[in-house]
């Protein structure tokens, strides 16, 4: 019987020596009195078998927290990561030293973490597995925090232990809190990222079925013959610094001058009844005849052939017409250097009805956007702008003499918008 309690004892105190923490008080020459917490661990292979997770705390070097007899840490790139029981998270050393006889792993510094907040994991856990890497090997072993913290409350100053613990805490969750807004920010960005590509997607889809106006006869306006203009209607435009109409002159006008008064003729219209051509030193010039439609009276116009007719004088009441017919009600789109804009053609007239005068046209194109793609944001957007006033030509009848280029192709309507055949 009593060799049985013997025997039992025994065993109870092997156990408790491998699973529990110890503590003492240590006096060296060299490094001063200071007191070590000490638990001994299982794992590894032979002879290091039974490695110790230590930690020690003294007044002249503060606080050290180690593993020893787990074998040679001599090797370069050394590691330690601890992981404990119900924590998912894994702590990864930072800076890793050798000891003094390259037999002990040293953890001076841990990644996003501290020596207290590894503690305060020591006290509140059952057990922690910590992995030794370096570049001669890796072992695994696994250590009781059974008295941990006891052990921990006995080697370290109480209010040296809270203060550090509190700070680590609060540092903890300012990571934490950093953490989290860098994880929002790049959920929104991917987030942001996969909308860019799904316009960007969507964009080229439709670009690819996109078709300038230009190309597709039946929505072209051809340009009116100069030299087949008897019957067309003309309207005097209204002008946004109201100057005089150049290369007119009235029927009874005897000093010869070649423009009307602007004040005497905005807004009217007329008729072109007549046209005589005649030669001038080897180049030839139009004489369009003109009946106002309210007085009958008689006007002239006079052009060479490297002449345009001037989009800021007279506009053509066929051309209007004509716009209005394959224009109006119909969605449209414009690219924008990134951006892809449909638009609805909500409102065609002459340039300065509703007094917007822009000088670039004889006609006015009001848009209704109805989609707006931006790519560089991912986003698209309904309805999202109000109703906007371009000032355009329609066909080239406004520079229809092939020897003078000076007119921008870009200022034509069909030049402009695309079509989106399905």
């Amino acid at each position: 019987m009593r060799r049985r309690i013997l025997l039992l004892l025994f065993i109870t105190l092997t156990f408790k020596s491998f699973s529990q923490w110890s503590y003492k008080t240590v006096k060296s020459d060299f490094d001063g009195t200071y007191k070590r917490a000490i638990v001994t661990g299982s794992g590894g292979e032979y002879p290091y078998k039974n490695p110790y997770l230590v930690v020690r705390y003294g007044k002249e070097n503060g606080l050290d927290i180690y593993i020893s007899d787990a074998g040679y840490s001599g090797c370069d790139n050394r590691q330690v990561f601890f992981k404990f029981n119900g924590d998912d998270e894994k702590y990864k050393s930072k800076h890793v030293n050798e000891g003094a006889n390259s037999d002990s792993w040293f953890i001076s510094s841990l990644e996003n973490s501290s020596l207290f907040e590894l503690l305060d994991k020591f006290m509140k856990h059952s057990y922690v597995s910590v992995r030794l890497s370096n570049d001669c090997s890796l072992k695994d072993y696994r250590f009781s925090l059974g008295g941990s913290s006891n052990a921990i409350k006995n080697i370290i100053p109480k209010e040296i232990l809270n203060k550090g613990i509190l700070v680590a805490t609060k540092k903890k969750e300012r990571r934490e809190i950093f953490q989290e807004i860098k994880k929002k920010e790049r959920n929104e960005f991917n987030k942001q990222q996969r909308n860019i590509d799904s316009i960007s997607k969507i964009i080229y889809t439709i670009t690819n079925k996109l078709s300038k106006l230009s190309s597709i006869p039946s929505l072209t306006i051809k340009s009116l013959n100069r030299e087949n203009m008897i019957g067309e209607k003309v309207k005097f435009m209204i002008k946004k610094y109201k100057l005089d109409y150049q290369n007119f002159k009235r029927a009874d006008n005897s000093s010869n001058s070649s423009f009307l008064k602007y004040e005497d003729f905005s807004g009217r219209m007329a008729t072109i009844i007549d046209l005589v051509k005649e030669d001038y030193s080897g180049v030839e010039y139009f004489n369009y005849k003109l009946e106002l439609d309210d007085n009958k009276e008689i006007v002239y116009l006079k052009l060479s052939e490297y002449e345009n007719f001037n989009y800021e004088d007279i506009g053509f009441v066929s051309l209007l017409e004509k716009a209005r017919n394959k224009y109006l009600g119909k969605t449209f789109w414009k690219e924008k250097i990134i951006d892809l804009v449909e638009y609805k053609i909500s409102k065609i007239t002459f340039a300065g009805v509703d007094e917007e005068v822009f000088g670039y046209g004889a006609f006015n194109v009001q848009l209704e956007t109805k989609r707006y793609f931006n790519r560089s944001k991912g986003t698209l957007l309904f309805n999202s702008q109000k109703p906007k006033v371009i000032s355009i030509n329609f066909s080239k009848t406004y520079s229809s003499v092939e020897k003078n280029n000076s007119y921008p192709k870009e200022k034509f309507f069909e030049n402009i918008f695309y079509y989106l055949e399905e």
